[in-house]
């Protein structure tokens, strides 16, 4: 394996470890493999994993993505395809989600993310406290012409 490669693992397992997460070969694996994607639902973590792995279960693979999610290293994203995908980045900020293959990009607009944040903390909600903001802009990717 390169270096870059090993100092990667190495911070995982510093990140995993911090998280009161015992650092196994396949969470390792699993949470780079979220980094590699950044978007991904557990189907495609496995689909990705699965020659590594080959006796991991999806089930595996779910749990440890929603233990990542219980500790703050990942977050869900739920489709309009009722599919639950996981997030790599857990910093505030917006989608691009693409209906037509399922799929989001990250889209850093902190302008739009402040604007917003600012104006929802003025309100008032009856019988509610918001805990987070999420902004998610849906449409579909152009075909990009050279």
């Amino acid at each position: 394996m390169y270096q870059k490669g090993k100092e990667m693992i190495t911070k995982i397992r510093e990140l995993l470890q911090k998280n009161d997460l015992k650092a196994t070969p396949q969470r390792i694996l699993i949470y780079d493999k979220m980094r590699e994607l950044g978007h991904a639902s557990a189907d495609m973590v496995y689909q990705e994993i699965n020659s590594q792995f080959p006796a991991m279960t999806i089930a595996t693979v779910y749990n440890t993505l929603e233990q990542f999610v219980e500790k703050g290293l990942l977050k869900r994203r739920m489709s309009s395809t009722n599919k639950m995908f996981f997030d790599y980045n857990t910093f505030p900020h917006c989608h691009l989600y693409c209906r037509e293959d399922d799929s989001y990009i990250d889209y850093l607009d902190n302008e739009l993310t402040d604007m917003i944040t600012n104006y929802v903390r003025k309100k008032k909600f009856r019988n509610f406290e918001w805990t987070e903001i999420d902004i998610q802009i849906i449409g579909k990717k152009k075909n990009i012409k050279k």
